[in-house]
């Protein structure tokens, strides 16, 4: 019977990896990130034209790829005003779940902070180049999320609805999360909330670090449902950084303190020598560990999910 159980589980992780190899692919999330971080889009400031632009690549993405818009946006964007000036677009898909209504929200933010030395840089170019392309701040977390999207569109693998948002303004003190935390008016459908920030450039190269509100014997959990579909131990570490107060920073933060599970997924250091620097770009990325990063965290949801 022993036997039988770990000929199971082999047959049961072989599928599942295979079945994540063939539609999670670094070519995707390469060309997610490098469109994303690219200089015709100005380092995505919300309200700017690149911003936009972004928006829409993402809503593009989630039409392209089974990703539905929900009822209260049918035109996949929620929009909100930051002071009274600029208009901030949240941009949200969801793929129904085939056995509950209970959602599980996973999401990234897509802004970061221009170019030049606006009200959020406030800083001089290098070297003749001023745009801050954000290309792990944050076009690799979207990007990750993206990905997922597309997997679960795909595979029709959760039993509770997964809605999938890219926030815009997290630089702006998470504008974005905070608007679509407010809409939450049942919080108690609410499995977990999953974000994603910062992943191409890792401070451990086998292992993401989480950040938020979740027990610490959830997060055992999760690594051994990992460890069960994708031969990984411990991919998922505390967070190294407890006097950056991270737990704060990320837009998981707005969905703390309503009753459910909210933390951050992240892989590099807060520290890091190319935070919020013009050399912020696609080039600097680790593509081969976040393409590991983006598959494990897909069991990661798949843990919520089911």
């Amino acid at each position: 019977m022993k036997f039988l159980i770990v000929v199971l589980q082999c047959i049961a992780l072989t599928a599942f990896s295979q079945n994540i190899d063939s539609i999670i692919t670094k070519e995707s999330i390469y060309n997610n990130v490098s469109f994303l971080a690219s200089d015709s889009l100005k380092g995505r400031l919300t309200g700017s034209f690149g911003g936009m632009v972004a928006a829409n690549h993402i809503k593009q993405f989630f039409s392209n790829n089974g990703i539905k818009p929900i009822h209260v946006f049918p035109n996949y964007y929620d929009s909100f005003t930051v002071n009274n000036k600029i208009t901030g677009l949240n941009v949200v898909g969801a793929i129904k779940g085939y056995g509950s209504d209970s959602l599980l929200i996973v999401s990234a933010h897509y802004d970061h902070i221009g170019a030049g030395a606006n009200h959020l840089t406030k800083a001089l170019p290098q070297n003749g180049d001023d745009i801050y392309n954000g290309a792990n701040d944050n076009a690799t977390g979207t990007a990750a999320m993206m990905e997922l999207a597309k997997y679960y569109a795909a595979s029709r693998e959760n039993y509770y609805t997964i809605i999938f948002v890219a926030f815009a303004a997290e630089e702006m003190g998470l504008l974005g999360s905070t608007h679509f935390a407010s809409k939450m008016d049942k919080p108690g459908l609410i499995k977990a909330v999953i974000n994603l920030e910062m992943l191409g450039r890792p401070h451990n190269n086998r292992q993401c670090f989480y950040t938020g509100f979740v027990p610490y014997k959830t997060i055992r959990r999760i690594n051994n449902y990992i460890q069960s579909k994708m031969a990984v131990n411990n991919f998922l570490t505390t967070d190294p950084f407890p006097l950056q107060n991270l737990q704060m920073r990320s837009d998981h933060y707005p969905f703390a303190y309503k009753g459910f599970d909210t933390f951050t997924i992240m892989a590099t250091a807060p520290d890091d020598m190319y935070y919020h620097s013009v050399n912020d770009e696609t080039e600097t990325i680790d593509f081969e560990f976040l393409l590991f990063a983006v598959r494990n965290i897909a069991a990661a949801v798949e843990y919520f999910g089911n």
